[in-house]
């Protein structure tokens, strides 16, 4: 493309100066697209719920009148205020306005309402504060449902302290009511002892929520319970963050089933759970791991509870079944004993990965791990391993779909760890052009059907000399060359290099590997090769100013001052005049003689580049081309100066006008 400019020179003079291809050598620019009861029952697996510590009755005491109490709403700043706040059956929301230490035993009851019970959905928010409990009645509940049907909410705080660290193992809101929620968003918790965060008694409806970020620490010696127990339904909702530590003894696992529960965490939600307890769940349990979802399990001998085994499932108990969907995750490591993985199946739809490992150099697992692939996808799945001393290796490889896989020790050779893997692949990669104005770009866009880095090499050359990229030669060469590489994380369009040269051939060498990375493990694919040819765009660009001199008195004039051409495109071009248009009367152009007594010019176009320089004469054009390289050089300009003679006699200002048409080919 070239702009057309007009020029001025003069005596006073203008010259015109346009611009138009003498090859058709052109190519165009293109751009890259891309119920209801107070009474509280036994349990065979747990000592007395009674929801009396041994407080007498009380009516109401006037406390809560004197906090802030409005449209539901109480605003409580102390222990009095809060109890008061529980015992209103009118309150809806407790908020927080200090941290807070209460003691169960100033519980308040009377007019029908035991102390602790709570008969409406409630929410109660920390905004950001502390509720601690000074408490050693570590076996009897603090909070519970007194009716069926409650929605319950604990967000925006933590619970529990270094300095008041006691609970109860019956959770912070105890269930033994049908169809009731709990739910906590952004909570914090610590115990030591009576540490069990969560526990309903198998009632139909009994669910638990998590939103936001959580943490729970359970790290005493007395009363330790389950992390989860017994609710029929627990969901980790869509981006949640919940961690786990547990270090406290009796209790057999971190999750506690009555042989029907059903876990799901939902997408992008993570739960990681690092506990001494026995085993990761008690009692048949269904987990569903929905897209992008992470669940991890790391079990340890603990400081107060050092367990004797490593277990997935709780021998008798039943069957845990793990749903996984696309690009979920599942690990289980253990810091001791070999992982007993048995009465654990995984059906993997579309998963990113599950990974077993020791971390004190024993076998990796013990028993039988059923894995099977239910998605249809063109993935394809391996096994691979590390040995004791730490040696990759791919014991199973090209797993297809609708396959099932029984993982024993024998199947990866008693190696440290395994790892069921999708094999890092491009679906598909394209490579194209972006050119304009002053741009030459090489964009490119990889797609993966798993989340992966992609490794991005461009250079003008080939990096392999025996003719076959997949050779180890090849692809050593390709791995050590020189060239920072660029690091994709998505599918979007991104730019690879730029300032190409039109006509180039880019050699395009790229790799992916997974996105998560597993200790002691390479997980990447080949160097491929592709070549894109770099799209030439040709521009012009001219002033919008014209060249102007004045030469007040006859003879010899310096040169106008320079008038600069820019090359815009991509590619070099050889560029010179081509014609001069002269409709001027009152003066005649000559190539070098002058007449006596006549108006006469005559006139140069000189012309410099960064290495050469050409004049030409207005009269008499000659073929000679200046050289002007692409925008990304430094030479990527000429200079164009006019100068001249005047021989006119003194008879007043004389207008001239001429025109200049430039052509170019590369």
């Amino acid at each position: 493309m070239l702009n057309s400019k007009f020029i001025k020179i003069a005596l006073i003079g203008l010259i015109v100066l346009s611009a138009s291809p003498i090859s058709a050598d052109v190519i165009s620019s293109e751009s890259l697209a891309s119920t209801s009861s107070e009474s509280v029952t036994s349990d065979t697996n747990k000592s007395s719920k009674s929801s009396e510590i041994n407080s007498t009755t009380q009516e109401r005491s006037n406390a809560l009148a004197q906090s802030a109490v409005e449209s539901g709403v109480a605003m409580v700043t102390s222990e009095s205020e809060f109890w008061a706040a529980i015992f209103d059956q009118s309150v809806t929301t407790i908020l927080l306005a200090n941290d807070i230490v209460a003691n169960p035993s100033n519980r308040l009851s009377g007019s029908g309402n035991s102390a602790g019970a709570v008969k409406r959905n409630l929410i109660i928010d920390g905004q950001g504060h502390n509720l601690s409990y000074d408490t050693t009645a570590y076996g009897t509940q603090i909070l519970y449902a007194g009716t069926s049907g409650l929605n319950i909410t604990f967000q925006n705080m933590s619970m529990g302290s270094k300095a008041y660290p006691n609970n109860n193992y019956y959770g912070i809101f105890t269930i033994q009511q049908t169809n009731v929620t709990l739910n906590v968003k952004d909570f914090t918790y610590y115990a030591e002892n009576g540490a069990q965060p969560f526990f309903a008694d198998g009632n139909a409806g009994s669910t638990l929520n998590f939103y936001g970020a959580n943490v729970f620490t359970a790290n005493g010696t007395l009363y330790g319970g389950e992390f989860i127990e017994r609710f029929k339904t627990t969901n980790f909702k869509a981006d949640s963050n919940t961690n786990v530590v547990q270090d406290n003894p009796t209790s057999l696992a971190a999750i506690y089933s009555d042989g029907t529960a059903i876990v799901n965490l939902e997408s992008n939600a993570r739960l990681s759970i690092n506990s001494s307890k026995n085993a990761f769940v008690y009692g048949s349990t269904t987990i569903n791991l929905q897209d992008n979802a992470y669940i991890g399990y790391e079990n340890k001998k603990g400081s107060n509870y050092k367990s004797d085994n490593a277990l997935l499932t709780y021998p008798g108990t039943g069957t845990t079944t793990i749903n996984g969907g696309v690009n979920s995750e599942a690990d289980f490591i253990s810091n001791d004993n070999s992982m007993d993985v048995s009465n654990t199946q995984i059906n993997s739809n579309g998963m990113k990965a599950v990974f077993v490992a020791n971390n004190l150099g024993n076998v990796a697992s013990k028993n039988n791990l059923i894995i099977k692939r239910i998605d249809t996808s063109s993935d394809i799945y391996d096994l691979n391993t590390l040995s004791l001393a730490g040696v990759q290796s791919q014991p199973v490889s090209n797993i297809a779909s609708n396959t099932t896989l029984t993982i024993s020790p024998a199947t990866y050779s008693s190696g440290k760890s395994f790892l069921f893997i999708a094999q890092p692949t491009a679906l598909s990669a394209k490579f194209a052009s972006q050119v304009g104005s002053n741009l030459s770009n090489l964009n490119g866009t990889i797609t993966t059907s798993q989340d992966a880095i992609r490794t991005i090499k461009v250079s003008n050359s080939r990096l392999y000399t025996d003719g076959n990229v997949n050779s180890v030669a090849s692809q050593n060469l390709i791995e050590s060359a020189p060239i920072t590489p660029k690091v994709v994380n998505d599918d979007s369009p991104t730019l690879l290099t730029s300032n190409i040269l039109g006509g180039q051939i880019n050699y395009i060498y790229y790799n992916v590997q997974s996105a998560k990375q597993f200790t002691g493990y390479t997980l990447k694919s080949a160097w491929v090769e592709a070549t894109a040819v770099q799209t030439k765009y040709s521009e012009i660009t001219f002033p919008d100013s014209p060249i102007t001199f004045n030469q007040p008195i006859p003879g010899s004039f310096a040169m106008s001052t320079a008038y600069t051409v820019k090359n815009s495109g991509n590619v070099p071009l050889n560029i010179k005049p081509t014609s001069v248009s002269d409709t001027n009367v009152n003066v005649t152009l000559v190539e070098s003689l002058f007449e006596p007594n006549k108006q006469q010019v005559s006139l140069l176009l000189h012309g410099t580049s960064k290495t050469d320089s050409h004049d030409w004469n207005f009269k008499n054009l000659d073929a000679n081309t200046l050289t002007i390289n692409p925008y990304f050089t430094d030479s990527n300009y000429i200079n164009y100066n006019i100068k001249g003679n005047y021989s006119g006699s003194l008879i007043g200002i004389q207008n001239v006008k001429y025109a200049v048409t430039f052509g170019w080919f590369q």
